[in-house]
């Protein structure tokens, strides 16, 4: 920029707004100049807080009420499971079966053999009792009965059975409400093709629900009155 003859210089930011001495001597106030800033407002969706996210109080915290979600989720797939998962999933053991007219110390043999509690009676594969350790203690020892005493003679004639079909939770209920540890499996021809027990149940049920099972107090309806921990 070409400075001509009679003009000041241009001066710098930091000297506007201060007193200038005039040619004459005097001193003129230039006044500082009017600096306008904009800053833009911000709109309402920029600075509305957004509201809490919703908190489900649940007893004994969050992270208790997630584990008891968990745990009632799972005993609710246990229940539906047991509804549909038959009879034939847990591969019973193929039954061991004595004549009736056995003495009852070779079914007593028989079942220390193979290390089970309990023999089928059949006659040509029909199923007519069961014989088992508690038939052994209540019918042959404690009624003073000899080891030589057929085995038709001290069996559960006519026991409660169960089809390979049905399902897990019927075989369940059946033992419950007779107080069974043996369910005989026979097929629509009444023959009998293996033998559930109690233990059978348990495993399957620790393999596929172990949190379930191993959760479970040996008192469902104890509650402890006071918490836990230190």
């Amino acid at each position: 920029m070409i400075q001509e003859e009679g003009q000041f210089p241009p001066r710098a930011a930091s000297e506007v707004g201060r007193a200038d001495e005039n040619e004459d001597g005097t001193r003129e106030r230039r006044a500082r100049p009017l600096v306008l800033s904009y800053q833009r407002r911000p709109y309402a969706a920029e600075t509305a807080v957004p509201p809490p996210l919703p908190t489900v109080l649940l007893p004994g915290g969050l992270l208790a009420g997630r584990a008891r979600m968990a745990r009632t989720n799972s005993i609710m797939d246990l229940a539906k499971n047991l509804k549909i998962d038959s009879v034939s999933r847990l591969q019973s053991k193929p039954p061991l079966r004595v004549a009736p007219e056995q003495p009852v110390a070779e079914a007593v043999a028989l079942m220390r053999e193979h290390n089970i509690g309990c023999v089928l009676v059949c006659r040509d594969e029909q199923l007519l009792g069961l014989f088992t350790e508690r038939d052994l203690l209540r019918r042959v020892l404690a009624a003073g009965k000899p080891l030589t005493a057929p085995v038709g003679d001290c069996m559960t004639p006519d026991p409660v059975t169960v089809h390979p079909k049905e399902p897990i939770g019927a075989a369940i209920r059946r033992m419950e409400e007779g107080g069974y540890r043996h369910l005989p499996v026979v097929d629509e021809a009444g023959r009998a093709v293996g033998v559930l027990s109690v233990k059978r149940i348990v495993h399957y049920l620790v393999e596929h629900y172990s949190p379930t099972v191993y959760n479970q107090p040996p008192d469902p309806s104890s509650v402890p009155h006071t918490a836990e921990g230190a």
